[in-house]
């Protein structure tokens, strides 16, 4: 998994949360390295990104990697409004709102895998 929040705090707790429910994590602060992550390793089958990064937003990114079957989770302390212009996501598309606790990060995440696993099955 590729986790991208550019504040530094945050980052390392849901890190730190996600390693000890057995996910392992890779970790950037801002779009550039998460490109360069992705690059480097290619089994980065899930990314968890901020909606609002510096520069560029989280679903830019998502495109940016352009890798098929990435499954994507945002997080955000916005409204869905950030991702879409008449507020309802598109199908598929996975948002958890800021704050969250850890259980319902995991959860989203074991759903989101789950859902994919399930589909080629």
């Amino acid at each position: 998994m590729l986790l991208v929040e550019d504040d530094e705090a945050v980052r390392r707790v849901v890190c730190r949360a996600l390693q000890r429910e057995g996910f392992t994590v890779l970790e950037a602060g801002d779009a550039e390295a998460a490109s360069r992550i992705a690059r480097a390793h290619p089994e980065v089958d899930v990314l968890l990104t901020d909606v609002i990064l510096p520069g560029v937003d989280g679903r830019e990114l998502a495109e940016s990697i352009g890798r098929p079957g990435l499954r994507t989770v945002y997080m955000s302390g916005y409204t869905r409004e950030v991702l879409s212009k008449d507020g309802v996501l598109p199908p598929g598309t996975h948002l958890l709102s800021k704050p969250f606790s850890m259980q319902a990060l995991t959860d989203k995440l074991r759903e989101v895998l789950e859902a994919d696993a399930a589909e080629y099955a």
